[in-house]
């Protein structure tokens, strides 16, 4: 039973253990965030927790179903308080039952980490002997983690500088494959402190990958490569979004590009036309002429309207080629409009993935 959920009253964790239980999970972990009575310093009485709760819940909600997803066999339980909370009871409660420990602890630590860095939730310290003080809690970390330190060491370099730093900044990496060279480029450019980084690879940890794999530890074996590296480069550098794609790249493309997010002016593949290698400047042309025929201005950016017609595309194949519902899901008054719509997608969306 994966859910997320939000509580007016304190937490029982006895009763969510409970509500866990199944005969087929040999491990449970759980995460208990305890309300204490001091903030840096200073005498917390009481917190006050204050959420938008659609929101909150659809964002915890997928949470808790991508954890579940990225760990098979692993189901996932999380309450989060609401309202006042007294020192010594649960803010939030994670529980995760899964086959083996590793998964369990795995997911259990990406949920707390993703909590704390999504969930539109704020609260208020009620301090003692002064006025109590808001905190988002997106924007609350560790302080001894500080942005602006994490590179000053590379970026004072002379060969490499400011400039240098700001150039990874705005990079976005994937590496495919998670073996002995994609470990270490992975860890490098997590280190180095690129904007996003994406790895991708179909593979579990298996026993003799340990030897050469840096990124694992006896405790991942079983788990799939791309989910414990995710885990092990979040905690090498919390600054940066990183992502862990279990599949293979052609997978991941064709994905990309049902979801608008494939641009033809950052290929990450060889494009090829009657079996030769197509060229980088000649594969934009070609694509982004297709984007212009279909509607899709600005040099291969998908917007809003484009991303709509992908939508289309995914419930249309979601629902067995069911034109009604889709049609209804997009809230389109006629079939004829949305009949358009799906024949733009698919000429967009093989534009994205031409020649794989």
């Amino acid at each position: 039973m994966t859910a997320f959920e939000l509580s007016e009253t304190p937490i029982d964790p006895a009763v969510l253990r409970v509500r866990l239980a199944r005969p087929e999970a040999g491990a449970f972990a759980v995460f208990e965030g305890w309300v204490r009575n001091e903030h840096r310093g200073r005498e917390v009485r009481r917190l006050e927790y204050e959420v938008f709760p659609e929101m909150a819940r659809t964002e915890g909600q997928a949470i808790v179903e991508v954890a579940a997803a990225r760990f098979p066999g692993c189901e996932v339980l999380c309450v989060h308080r609401c309202g006042v909370a007294e020192v010594g009871e649960l803010a939030v409660w994670i529980g995760a039952t899964a086959g083996h420990r590793a998964a369990a602890f795995a997911a259990c630590r990406l949920v707390i980490e993703e909590i704390k860095r999504r969930l539109p939730v704020w609260k208020k310290e009620h301090f003692a002997g002064a006025e109590p003080e808001w905190v988002d809690c997106t924007k609350e970390h560790n302080p001894a983690l500080r942005r602006e330190e994490f590179h000053s060491r590379q970026a004072r370099l002379p060969e490499f500088g400011a400039a240098g730093q700001a150039r990874l900044a705005a990079a976005n990496v994937l590496v495919v494959g998670a073996g002995g060279l994609g470990c270490v480029a992975a860890d490098t450019l997590a280190a180095a402190g690129v904007a996003r980084l994406t790895v991708i690879d179909p593979g579990l940890v298996e026993l003799s990958n340990l030897p050469r794999q840096s990124l694992y530890t006896a405790e991942d074996l079983g788990l799939a490569k791309a989910v414990a590296a995710e885990v092990r480069l979040r905690a090498r550098n919390p600054f940066i979004a990183i992502e862990g794609v279990v599949g293979a790249l052609q997978e991941y493309l064709e994905d990309r590009a049902y979801e608008g997010t494939c641009r033809p002016d950052a290929l990450l593949f060889q494009s090829r036309q009657g079996g030769a290698a197509l060229g980088r400047l000649q594969a934009n042309r070609i694509l982004e002429a297709v984007f212009a025929r279909a509607g899709l201005r600005g040099a291969g950016v998908w917007g809003s309207h484009s991303l709509r017609k992908t939508f289309a595309r995914r419930v249309y194949d979601k629902s067995g080629h069911d034109l009604e519902l889709t049609r209804a899901a997009l809230g389109h008054r006629n079939i004829g409009t949305t009949q358009r719509y799906l024949a733009t997608s698919q000429e967009a969306a093989a534009a994205a993935i031409l020649a794989l």
